[in-house]
């Protein structure tokens, strides 16, 4: 169809409208958009019966999965009936690569089910293009920034840091690799470490508490946070940990460089290109599993950063979100206009 034959598009987000405790990345995404760009978010009934011209996905694990059998039952179902309405409506689907595989063990139907969306996408969209991206076939694949939040937050006083504190904060998974923090924490004078998130099961939730409970230096926020609390304690970190045993994309370290703080992660090829792109000072990584030598080198590189007179802070240039979503318009348009 072509461009000149209407006037916007309309896209479906596969998440549901944002709140203070929601990830703020698609909120940035969806309210940067040229004014040709109609967004909606998700629900079940639009999705299946409403209008729309394509169908942009954010985790769409997220809609497979549910605390109860007869819901995820359910949702599994819907599932199924929306793969066949794209189908039949040619609607395009854009899938987002938040991760290269999956985290958490799949169930052979929802293992079934993303793979139905991976090979009826229209397009990919890669947040950097530091790895083999072959996996996802001959599909296009567009690489588009993730952007930083200087839309959400202001950069901090550097005053406003607690000296030696490191702080974790975000959602709690098992790969984010909380545990080794702690104990690599501990072997550092001084250091206090802050644990700010919801566990993602209560087996993780257990295994932090046991790693803190060996130590008077580790206190614990185990729940989400909304953001008029969570952006204020960023802002007192000396250092930001993401400690993660596989690193591909991470909106951590974009909300903490753009609030001033310096990140701590382990040596990736997107994490080594981001602190090309940011500056070394802002991004200390790490090979191997992360050592109490590790956390005490971060904290050096940050006290010595916020003591400077004159620092420009991380260099975010590349990550602006208007330009974010002109790249988006593009895309969605791209996508709509090879529909026959």
């Amino acid at each position: 169809m072509r461009r000149s034959a209407r006037s916007s598009v309309q896209v479906l987000h596969s998440v549901k409208p944002p709140n203070e405790r929601t990830n703020p990345f698609v909120e940035l995404h969806v309210t940067n958009l040229p004014s040709t760009i109609e967004s909606r978010w998700f629900s079940w009934r639009l999705a299946l019966f409403g209008a729309y011209d394509v169908l942009h996905f954010q985790w769409p694990e997220n809609l497979l999965r549910a605390s109860g059998s007869f819901k995820r039952l359910a949702k599994r179902a819907a599932f199924a009936m929306l793969l066949i309405r794209l189908r039949l409506g040619r609607r395009p689907i854009v899938v987002t690569i938040h991760n290269l595989a999956p985290h958490e063990t799949q169930s052979r139907i929802e293992e079934f089910l993303l793979k139905r969306i991976h090979s009826a996408a229209a397009a990919f969209v890669a947040l950097n293009d530091t790895e083999d991206l072959s996996r996802w076939g001959q599909t296009r694949v567009v690489t588009i920034p993730h952007g930083d939040y200087r839309q959400k937050v202001s950069r901090r006083s550097p005053e406003s840091a607690v000296e030696r504190r490191v702080l974790f904060f975000g959602s709690i998974r098992s790969y984010k690799n909380v545990p080794s923090l702690i104990h690599a924490a501990a072997g550092v004078d001084g250091v206090e470490v802050i644990v700010a998130g919801k566990p993602w099961n209560s087996q993780i939730g257990a295994d932090i508490k046991r790693a803190a409970h060996q130590y008077g230096n580790v206190v614990l926020r185990l729940d989400e946070l909304p953001e008029s609390e969570l952006f204020p304690l960023i802002a007192t970190a000396e250092t930001v940990a993401v400690p993660y045993t596989s690193l591909y994309n991470s909106g951590v370290i974009f909300l903490a460089l753009t609030i001033g703080v310096p990140v701590l992660a382990p040596s990736t090829a997107s994490t080594r290109r981001l602190r090309d792109e940011v500056g070394p000072q802002w991004l200390s990584l790490y090979d191997g599993d992360l050592t109490s030598a590790d956390v005490a080198r971060a904290l050096d590189v940050a006290r010595s950063l916020r003591t400077q007179r004159e620092n420009p802070g991380p260099r975010l240039n590349e990550r602006d979100w208007r330009r974010i979503g002109q790249a988006y318009e593009q895309l969605y348009w791209s996508v709509v206009s090879d529909q026959p």
